[in-house]
């Protein structure tokens, strides 16, 4: 997999923005950019629910898969993770569950031919 970092969500945001134009004049999905999206809660100028509210809220970004990978494990978090339509919450660092989620959201399934 090949990963694009931010320090905090309104750089995912721009990042995004950037990568949504670059598919559209390809003739192409956002998906084929980005496939998934994993966010911390806790960053600096936008935190990570804020972010995934954004995401989920926009008509191209929605299409993709957000996992939230945080330190916070109660259950308010965990609520608010699904209050902003995050597809999942994974308390860090748990490698094996991270990377069971990347393969269940992160990989495209191949298009058929007819």
């Amino acid at each position: 997999h090949e990963v694009i970092e931010a320090q905090n969500g309104m750089e995912g945001l721009e990042i995004l923005s950037k990568l949504l134009q670059e598919a559209k004049e390809e003739g192409m999905d956002i998906t084929d950019k980005v496939q998934l999206i994993v966010s911390d809660i806790e960053m600096p100028g936008m935190d990570g629910l804020t972010f995934t509210k954004r995401i989920k809220q926009h008509p191209e970004f929605s299409k993709i898969p957000v996992i939230i990978n945080t330190s916070l494990s109660d259950k308010a978090t965990v609520d608010k993770a699904k209050m902003v339509e995050a597809d999942a919450h994974l308390v860090k660092f748990d490698a094996p569950d991270l990377l069971k989620l990347v393969h269940k959201y992160a990989v495209k399934p191949k298009h058929k031919e007819v």
